[in-house]
């Protein structure tokens, strides 16, 4: 069985029931839910285990084309059904 962190689980719990979201409202939703205080998921560790699920297939990213502003383009993020099955077992 896949072993996932803390903030990997809350990452794709959010993705499961919210659907697509960005890193930065990914943020904002585990700071409003108290996520951070309840399974110390600090923003460094959110983003770290974004990018491990992309790498293990389990989230997919895409380039938000309706992103606007300074710095680089925005990305969307997607739980995957590999992500899914994980998150609902």
């Amino acid at each position: 069985m896949f072993q996932i962190s803390d903030a990997e689980f809350v990452v794709l719990s959010l993705l499961a029931s919210e659907g697509q979201l960005s890193g930065y409202r990914l943020s904002r939703i585990v700071e409003e839910r108290g996520y951070r205080q309840w399974g110390g998921v600090g923003k460094t560790s959110l983003y770290t285990a974004l990018k491990k699920l992309i790498a293990a297939e389990m989230v997919s990213e895409r380039l938000d084309e309706k992103s606007s502003g300074r710095g680089p383009a925005g990305r969307l993020n997607t739980i995957t059904p590999a992500g899914l099955v994980l998150c609902v077992d």
